[in-house]
Protein backbone atom coordinates (compact mmCIF):
# COMPACT_ATOMS: atom_id res chain seq x y z
CA UNK A 1 0.00 0.00 0.00
CA UNK A 2 1.36 3.40 -1.01
CA UNK A 3 2.11 5.73 1.91
CA UNK A 4 0.41 8.67 0.19
CA UNK A 5 -2.35 7.23 -2.03
CA UNK A 6 -6.03 6.91 -1.15
CA UNK A 7 -8.74 5.86 -3.66
CA UNK A 8 -11.44 8.16 -2.24
CA UNK A 9 -10.58 11.30 -4.28
CA UNK A 10 -11.14 9.12 -7.36
CA UNK A 11 -14.20 7.01 -6.55
CA UNK A 12 -16.12 8.82 -3.82
CA UNK A 13 -18.74 11.50 -3.17
CA UNK A 14 -19.17 12.75 0.42
CA UNK A 15 -22.14 15.04 1.01
CA UNK A 16 -22.92 17.02 4.16
CA UNK A 17 -26.29 18.08 5.58
CA UNK A 18 -26.16 21.62 4.17
CA UNK A 19 -25.09 20.56 0.69
CA UNK A 20 -21.32 20.97 0.71
CA UNK A 21 -19.12 18.15 -0.51
CA UNK A 22 -15.74 17.19 0.88
CA UNK A 23 -13.03 14.71 -0.05
CA UNK A 24 -14.41 12.40 2.64
CA UNK A 25 -16.08 12.64 6.04
CA UNK A 26 -12.70 12.56 7.81
CA UNK A 27 -10.94 15.19 5.72
CA UNK A 28 -9.72 18.39 7.33
CA UNK A 29 -12.49 21.00 7.00
CA UNK A 30 -10.64 23.87 8.69
CA UNK A 31 -11.30 27.01 6.63
CA UNK A 32 -13.18 24.79 4.18
CA UNK A 33 -9.95 23.43 2.74
CA UNK A 34 -11.29 19.95 1.98
CA UNK A 35 -14.48 21.25 0.33
CA UNK A 36 -15.01 21.37 -3.39
CA UNK A 37 -14.03 24.79 -4.73
CA UNK A 38 -12.32 26.50 -7.65
CA UNK A 39 -9.60 29.17 -7.68
CA UNK A 40 -7.38 27.32 -5.23
CA UNK A 41 -4.56 29.84 -5.49
CA UNK A 42 -6.50 32.76 -4.06
CA UNK A 43 -8.55 32.34 -0.87
CA UNK A 44 -10.35 35.62 -1.45
CA UNK A 45 -11.82 34.40 -4.72
CA UNK A 46 -12.58 30.79 -3.88
CA UNK A 47 -15.76 29.57 -5.54
CA UNK A 48 -17.26 26.94 -3.25
CA UNK A 49 -19.34 24.35 -5.05
CA UNK A 50 -22.40 22.80 -3.40
CA UNK A 51 -24.95 20.22 -4.46
CA UNK A 52 -27.41 23.03 -5.05
CA UNK A 53 -25.09 25.09 -7.28
CA UNK A 54 -23.79 22.60 -9.84
CA UNK A 55 -25.54 21.27 -12.94
CA UNK A 56 -23.46 18.10 -12.96
CA UNK A 57 -21.63 16.40 -10.08
CA UNK A 58 -18.54 16.19 -12.27
CA UNK A 59 -18.07 19.87 -11.43
CA UNK A 60 -17.57 18.88 -7.78
CA UNK A 61 -15.34 15.88 -8.38
CA UNK A 62 -13.27 17.78 -10.95
CA UNK A 63 -13.11 20.99 -8.92
CA UNK A 64 -9.74 22.67 -8.56
CA UNK A 65 -9.44 21.63 -4.91
CA UNK A 66 -10.14 17.93 -5.50
CA UNK A 67 -7.92 17.84 -8.60
CA UNK A 68 -5.05 19.37 -6.63
CA UNK A 69 -5.28 16.61 -4.01
CA UNK A 70 -5.23 13.89 -6.67
CA UNK A 71 -2.10 15.36 -8.25
CA UNK A 72 -0.39 15.56 -4.87
CA UNK A 73 -1.12 11.91 -4.16
CA UNK A 74 0.10 10.84 -7.59
CA UNK A 75 3.29 12.79 -6.93
CA UNK A 76 3.91 11.00 -3.62
CA UNK A 77 2.88 13.96 -1.45
CA UNK A 78 0.62 13.95 1.62
CA UNK A 79 -2.17 16.53 1.23
CA UNK A 80 -2.90 18.52 4.39
CA UNK A 81 -6.59 17.91 3.73
CA UNK A 82 -5.98 14.31 4.78
CA UNK A 83 -4.17 15.10 8.02
CA UNK A 84 -6.45 12.93 10.21
CA UNK A 85 -5.37 9.80 8.37
CA UNK A 86 -1.70 10.74 8.38
CA UNK A 87 -1.84 11.44 12.12
CA UNK A 88 -3.63 8.17 12.89
CA UNK A 89 -1.16 6.16 10.86
CA UNK A 90 1.85 7.93 12.38
CA UNK A 91 1.06 6.42 15.78
CA UNK A 92 0.26 2.98 14.40
CA UNK A 93 -3.54 3.26 14.21
CA UNK A 94 -5.66 2.18 11.25
CA UNK A 95 -7.15 5.12 9.37
CA UNK A 96 -10.14 5.61 7.11
CA UNK A 97 -7.65 5.48 4.22
CA UNK A 98 -6.54 2.05 5.42
CA UNK A 99 -10.06 0.63 5.56
CA UNK A 100 -11.39 2.15 2.34
CA UNK A 101 -8.31 1.11 0.38
CA UNK A 102 -9.17 -2.47 1.25
CA UNK A 103 -12.91 -2.20 0.83
CA UNK A 104 -12.71 -0.50 -2.58
CA UNK A 105 -9.18 -1.22 -3.81
CA UNK A 106 -7.53 0.84 -6.52
CA UNK A 107 -3.85 0.82 -7.44
CA UNK A 108 -1.75 3.90 -8.07
CA UNK A 109 -1.32 2.77 -11.68
CA UNK A 110 -5.10 2.46 -12.16
CA UNK A 111 -5.56 5.96 -10.76
CA UNK A 112 -2.99 7.40 -13.16
CA UNK A 113 -4.77 5.81 -16.12
CA UNK A 114 -8.06 7.60 -15.40
CA UNK A 115 -6.55 10.97 -14.41
CA UNK A 116 -5.86 13.86 -16.77
CA UNK A 117 -2.68 15.93 -16.55
CA UNK A 118 -4.52 18.66 -14.64
CA UNK A 119 -5.82 16.23 -12.01
CA UNK A 120 -9.37 16.00 -13.33
CA UNK A 121 -10.91 12.61 -14.04
CA UNK A 122 -11.59 11.40 -17.56
CA UNK A 123 -14.90 9.94 -16.43
CA UNK A 124 -16.72 10.51 -13.12
CA UNK A 125 -18.40 7.40 -11.72
CA UNK A 126 -18.80 6.82 -8.00
CA UNK A 127 -18.14 3.53 -6.27
CA UNK A 128 -18.78 4.98 -2.81
CA UNK A 129 -21.36 7.64 -1.95
CA UNK A 130 -21.92 9.08 1.53
CA UNK A 131 -25.33 10.77 1.82
CA UNK A 132 -26.06 12.91 4.86
CA UNK A 133 -29.60 13.79 3.91
CA UNK A 134 -30.01 17.24 5.40
CA UNK A 135 -30.83 17.95 9.03
CA UNK A 136 -34.49 16.88 9.00
CA UNK A 137 -34.85 14.96 12.25
CA UNK A 138 -37.57 14.15 14.77
CA UNK A 139 -35.13 13.72 17.69
CA UNK A 140 -33.05 16.25 19.65
CA UNK A 141 -30.07 14.39 21.06
CA UNK A 142 -28.29 16.40 23.75
CA UNK A 143 -24.92 15.75 22.16
CA UNK A 144 -26.11 16.89 18.70
CA UNK A 145 -26.58 20.31 17.04
CA UNK A 146 -28.74 22.13 14.43
CA UNK A 147 -26.36 21.07 11.68
CA UNK A 148 -27.54 17.48 12.07
CA UNK A 149 -30.96 17.91 13.71
CA UNK A 150 -33.64 20.45 12.86
CA UNK A 151 -35.16 19.89 16.31
CA UNK A 152 -32.22 21.81 17.77
CA UNK A 153 -32.91 25.07 15.91
CA UNK A 154 -35.35 26.40 18.50
CA UNK A 155 -33.11 25.86 21.55
CA UNK A 156 -29.57 26.20 20.24
CA UNK A 157 -29.05 29.93 20.79
CA UNK A 158 -30.48 29.67 24.31
CA UNK A 159 -28.17 26.84 25.37
CA UNK A 160 -25.14 27.93 23.33
CA UNK A 161 -25.27 31.74 22.99
CA UNK A 162 -21.48 31.68 22.62
CA UNK A 163 -21.80 29.39 19.60
CA UNK A 164 -24.37 31.09 17.42
CA UNK A 165 -22.79 28.91 14.83
CA UNK A 166 -25.03 28.54 11.84
CA UNK A 167 -25.18 31.51 9.49
CA UNK A 168 -28.57 32.57 8.19
CA UNK A 169 -28.14 31.00 4.79
CA UNK A 170 -27.45 27.65 6.46
CA UNK A 171 -30.37 27.91 8.82
CA UNK A 172 -32.95 28.62 6.16
CA UNK A 173 -32.02 27.39 2.75
CA UNK A 174 -29.37 24.74 2.53
CA UNK A 175 -30.85 21.62 4.09
CA UNK A 176 -33.67 20.88 1.65
CA UNK A 177 -31.64 19.47 -1.23
CA UNK A 178 -32.61 15.82 -0.45
CA UNK A 179 -36.24 16.77 -1.14
CA UNK A 180 -35.46 17.96 -4.66
CA UNK A 181 -35.97 15.51 -7.52
CA UNK A 182 -33.19 17.19 -9.45
CA UNK A 183 -30.57 16.08 -6.93
CA UNK A 184 -31.48 12.41 -7.29
CA UNK A 185 -31.52 12.64 -11.08
CA UNK A 186 -28.00 14.10 -11.11
CA UNK A 187 -26.75 11.47 -8.66
CA UNK A 188 -28.07 8.38 -10.44
CA UNK A 189 -26.18 9.36 -13.60
CA UNK A 190 -22.89 8.91 -11.69
CA UNK A 191 -23.72 5.61 -9.97
CA UNK A 192 -23.32 2.94 -12.63
CA UNK A 193 -20.28 1.58 -10.76
CA UNK A 194 -21.73 2.06 -7.26
CA UNK A 195 -20.58 -0.47 -4.65
CA UNK A 196 -21.13 1.22 -1.27
CA UNK A 197 -23.85 3.63 -0.16
CA UNK A 198 -23.82 5.23 3.30
CA UNK A 199 -27.12 6.89 4.27
CA UNK A 200 -27.40 9.16 7.29
CA UNK A 201 -29.24 12.34 8.24
CA UNK A 202 -30.84 13.98 10.07
CA UNK A 203 -33.03 10.90 10.05
CA UNK A 204 -32.88 9.16 6.64
CA UNK A 205 -36.20 7.37 7.05
CA UNK A 206 -37.89 10.81 6.95
CA UNK A 207 -36.63 11.31 3.38
CA UNK A 208 -38.90 9.16 1.22
CA UNK A 209 -37.19 10.25 -2.00
CA UNK A 210 -34.11 8.21 -1.16
CA UNK A 211 -36.24 5.07 -1.50
CA UNK A 212 -37.12 6.12 -5.04
CA UNK A 213 -33.38 6.33 -5.70
CA UNK A 214 -32.92 2.80 -4.33
CA UNK A 215 -35.72 1.56 -6.57
CA UNK A 216 -33.96 3.09 -9.57
CA UNK A 217 -30.79 1.21 -8.62
CA UNK A 218 -32.89 -1.97 -8.55
CA UNK A 219 -34.52 -1.21 -11.90
CA UNK A 220 -31.15 -0.58 -13.56
CA UNK A 221 -29.65 -3.82 -12.24
CA UNK A 222 -27.10 -1.98 -10.08
CA UNK A 223 -28.45 -2.95 -6.64
CA UNK A 224 -27.08 -6.51 -6.64
CA UNK A 225 -23.56 -5.06 -6.41
CA UNK A 226 -24.32 -2.45 -3.75
CA UNK A 227 -23.92 -2.55 0.02
CA UNK A 228 -25.97 -0.02 2.00
CA UNK A 229 -25.13 1.22 5.48
CA UNK A 230 -27.88 3.14 7.29
CA UNK A 231 -27.63 5.19 10.47
CA UNK A 232 -31.08 5.61 12.05
CA UNK A 233 -32.55 6.89 15.30
CA UNK A 234 -34.93 3.91 15.64
CA UNK A 235 -38.17 5.90 15.63
CA UNK A 236 -39.70 5.16 12.21
CA UNK A 237 -40.85 1.69 11.15
CA UNK A 238 -41.87 1.31 7.51
CA UNK A 239 -42.49 -2.20 6.20
CA UNK A 240 -43.06 -0.84 2.69
CA UNK A 241 -39.38 -0.83 1.81
CA UNK A 242 -38.41 -4.30 2.98
CA UNK A 243 -38.83 -5.68 -0.54
CA UNK A 244 -36.45 -3.04 -1.94
CA UNK A 245 -33.74 -3.88 0.61
CA UNK A 246 -33.90 -7.54 -0.38
CA UNK A 247 -32.60 -6.57 -3.82
CA UNK A 248 -29.27 -5.27 -2.55
CA UNK A 249 -26.05 -7.18 -1.95
CA UNK A 250 -26.11 -6.23 1.71
CA UNK A 251 -27.93 -3.75 3.96
CA UNK A 252 -26.46 -2.89 7.37
CA UNK A 253 -28.60 -0.92 9.81
CA UNK A 254 -26.69 1.05 12.46
CA UNK A 255 -29.17 1.65 15.30
CA UNK A 256 -28.40 4.78 17.30
CA UNK A 257 -29.20 3.86 20.91
CA UNK A 258 -27.22 5.52 23.69
CA UNK A 259 -28.64 4.03 26.89
CA UNK A 260 -31.67 2.13 28.18
CA UNK A 261 -35.08 3.26 29.39
CA UNK A 262 -35.49 6.80 30.67
CA UNK A 263 -31.78 7.49 30.35
CA UNK A 264 -32.00 6.98 26.58
CA UNK A 265 -35.11 9.19 26.47
CA UNK A 266 -33.19 11.87 28.39
CA UNK A 267 -30.12 11.81 26.12
CA UNK A 268 -32.14 11.39 22.92
CA UNK A 269 -34.99 13.85 23.52
CA UNK A 270 -38.33 13.01 21.83
CA UNK A 271 -37.63 9.29 21.68
CA UNK A 272 -39.92 6.81 23.46
CA UNK A 273 -38.15 3.73 24.80
CA UNK A 274 -41.11 1.51 23.89
CA UNK A 275 -40.83 2.64 20.26
CA UNK A 276 -37.08 2.01 20.23
CA UNK A 277 -37.63 -1.55 21.44
CA UNK A 278 -40.32 -2.03 18.81
CA UNK A 279 -37.80 -0.91 16.18
CA UNK A 280 -35.15 -3.31 17.50
CA UNK A 281 -37.67 -6.17 17.33
CA UNK A 282 -38.41 -5.22 13.73
CA UNK A 283 -34.70 -5.34 12.92
CA UNK A 284 -34.34 -8.74 14.58
CA UNK A 285 -37.29 -10.03 12.57
CA UNK A 286 -36.27 -8.84 9.11
CA UNK A 287 -32.58 -9.70 9.54
CA UNK A 288 -33.47 -13.23 10.65
CA UNK A 289 -35.51 -13.71 7.47
CA UNK A 290 -33.06 -12.18 4.99
CA UNK A 291 -29.40 -13.18 4.79
CA UNK A 292 -28.42 -9.87 3.17
CA UNK A 293 -29.78 -7.75 6.05
CA UNK A 294 -27.99 -7.15 9.33
CA UNK A 295 -28.05 -4.67 12.19
CA UNK A 296 -25.70 -3.26 14.78
CA UNK A 297 -26.34 -1.05 17.80
CA UNK A 298 -24.18 2.06 17.65
CA UNK A 299 -23.81 3.63 21.07
CA UNK A 300 -22.51 7.20 21.10
CA UNK A 301 -20.42 7.30 24.26
CA UNK A 302 -20.58 10.60 26.14
CA UNK A 303 -20.23 12.04 29.61
CA UNK A 304 -23.88 11.10 30.19
CA UNK A 305 -23.82 7.38 29.54
CA UNK A 306 -20.27 6.06 29.94
CA UNK A 307 -20.85 5.09 33.60
CA UNK A 308 -23.82 2.93 32.59
CA UNK A 309 -22.19 0.88 29.84
CA UNK A 310 -22.33 -2.34 31.93
CA UNK A 311 -26.13 -2.05 32.21
CA UNK A 312 -26.32 -1.35 28.47
CA UNK A 313 -24.33 -4.48 27.67
CA UNK A 314 -26.38 -6.57 30.06
CA UNK A 315 -29.65 -5.37 28.53
CA UNK A 316 -28.58 -6.21 24.97
CA UNK A 317 -26.64 -9.35 25.98
CA UNK A 318 -23.43 -7.71 24.76
CA UNK A 319 -24.34 -8.48 21.14
CA UNK A 320 -24.31 -6.28 18.03
CA UNK A 321 -22.79 -3.31 19.91
CA UNK A 322 -20.21 -0.84 18.64
CA UNK A 323 -19.24 2.67 19.76
CA UNK A 324 -18.30 6.11 18.69
CA UNK A 325 -17.25 8.93 21.00
CA UNK A 326 -18.42 12.51 21.43
CA UNK A 327 -15.66 15.10 21.19
CA UNK A 328 -17.71 18.12 20.15
CA UNK A 329 -19.07 19.77 22.21
CA UNK A 330 -15.98 19.04 24.32
CA UNK A 331 -17.90 19.00 27.61
CA UNK A 332 -19.68 15.82 26.48
CA UNK A 333 -16.37 14.06 25.83
CA UNK A 334 -15.86 11.50 28.65
CA UNK A 335 -12.22 12.58 28.80
CA UNK A 336 -13.23 15.71 30.71
CA UNK A 337 -14.07 13.52 33.70
CA UNK A 338 -11.62 13.58 36.60
CA UNK A 339 -9.07 10.78 36.48
CA UNK A 340 -10.45 9.12 39.61
CA UNK A 341 -13.89 8.95 38.00
CA UNK A 342 -12.44 7.61 34.77
CA UNK A 343 -10.65 4.90 36.75
CA UNK A 344 -13.90 3.81 38.40
CA UNK A 345 -15.50 3.56 34.97
CA UNK A 346 -12.57 1.57 33.56
CA UNK A 347 -12.94 -0.92 36.39
CA UNK A 348 -16.72 -1.14 35.85
CA UNK A 349 -16.39 -1.97 32.17
CA UNK A 350 -13.40 -4.28 32.49
CA UNK A 351 -13.83 -7.24 30.16
CA UNK A 352 -16.82 -5.74 28.35
CA UNK A 353 -15.42 -3.42 25.71
CA UNK A 354 -11.78 -2.76 24.92
CA UNK A 355 -12.42 0.29 22.73
CA UNK A 356 -14.02 2.28 25.57
CA UNK A 357 -11.28 1.26 28.01
CA UNK A 358 -8.62 2.24 25.50
CA UNK A 359 -10.31 5.56 24.85
CA UNK A 360 -10.15 6.47 28.52
CA UNK A 361 -6.71 5.10 29.18
CA UNK A 362 -4.90 6.79 26.30
CA UNK A 363 -3.35 10.06 27.46
CA UNK A 364 -4.84 12.74 25.24
CA UNK A 365 -4.12 16.45 25.30
CA UNK A 366 -5.61 19.59 23.77
CA UNK A 367 -3.33 22.61 23.37
CA UNK A 368 -0.88 20.94 25.72
CA UNK A 369 -3.41 20.55 28.54
CA UNK A 370 -4.84 17.21 29.58
CA UNK A 371 -8.48 17.10 28.45
CA UNK A 372 -9.52 15.79 31.86
CA UNK A 373 -10.32 19.12 33.53
CA UNK A 374 -12.69 20.67 36.00
CA UNK A 375 -13.70 23.61 33.80
CA UNK A 376 -15.03 21.17 31.21
CA UNK A 377 -17.12 19.49 33.89
CA UNK A 378 -18.43 22.87 35.05
CA UNK A 379 -19.55 23.53 31.47
CA UNK A 380 -21.18 20.10 31.35
CA UNK A 381 -23.27 20.94 34.41
CA UNK A 382 -24.15 24.42 33.13
CA UNK A 383 -25.36 23.20 29.73
CA UNK A 384 -27.12 20.18 31.23
CA UNK A 385 -28.97 22.29 33.79
CA UNK A 386 -29.98 24.85 31.16
CA UNK A 387 -31.43 22.09 28.98
CA UNK A 388 -33.18 20.55 31.99
CA UNK A 389 -35.01 23.83 32.58
CA UNK A 390 -36.25 23.92 28.99
CA UNK A 391 -37.23 20.25 28.79
CA UNK A 392 -38.45 19.98 32.42
CA UNK A 393 -36.09 17.07 33.07
CA UNK A 394 -33.58 16.26 35.80
CA UNK A 395 -30.06 14.95 35.28
CA UNK A 396 -29.74 14.28 39.02
CA UNK A 397 -32.87 12.09 39.10
CA UNK A 398 -32.23 10.30 35.80
CA UNK A 399 -28.56 9.45 36.47
CA UNK A 400 -28.46 9.29 40.31
CA UNK A 401 -25.47 6.95 40.73
CA UNK A 402 -23.30 8.90 38.30
CA UNK A 403 -24.42 12.23 39.77
CA UNK A 404 -23.19 11.13 43.20
CA UNK A 405 -19.73 10.57 41.70
CA UNK A 406 -19.40 14.00 40.15
CA UNK A 407 -21.73 16.29 42.14
CA UNK A 408 -18.85 17.91 44.02
CA UNK A 409 -17.75 19.50 40.75
CA UNK A 410 -21.08 21.25 40.21
CA UNK A 411 -20.83 24.98 40.82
Amino acid sequence: MSETFCPLPWNHLATHPHGICTLCCESNQEEGQSQAFNNTNNKAFREFLTLQKVDDFSEITNSDSFSKVRLQMLNGEKPTECSKCWEAESVGNKSKRYYESRRLPMTLEQAKEITNDDGTLKDVNYEFVELRLGNHCNVQCRTCNPYSSSRWLKDWDTIYPERRALPEFTRKSSFNWPLEEEFWEKLIDKCNELRLLYINGGEPFLIDKHFNFLQTLVDRGISKNVEIVYSTNCTIINHTYEDIWKEFKKVQFMLSIDDIGERNEYIRTYTAWSKVLEFVDWMKDITSKNDNLDYNILQTVSTYNIFYIPEFYEYFDGEHISHNFVNDPAHFDPLILPREVQQIIVERIDGLTKDVQNYLQVERKSDGIAISNISGLHTFFAKTNAMDVIKKTSFKETFPEFYELIKKYEQ
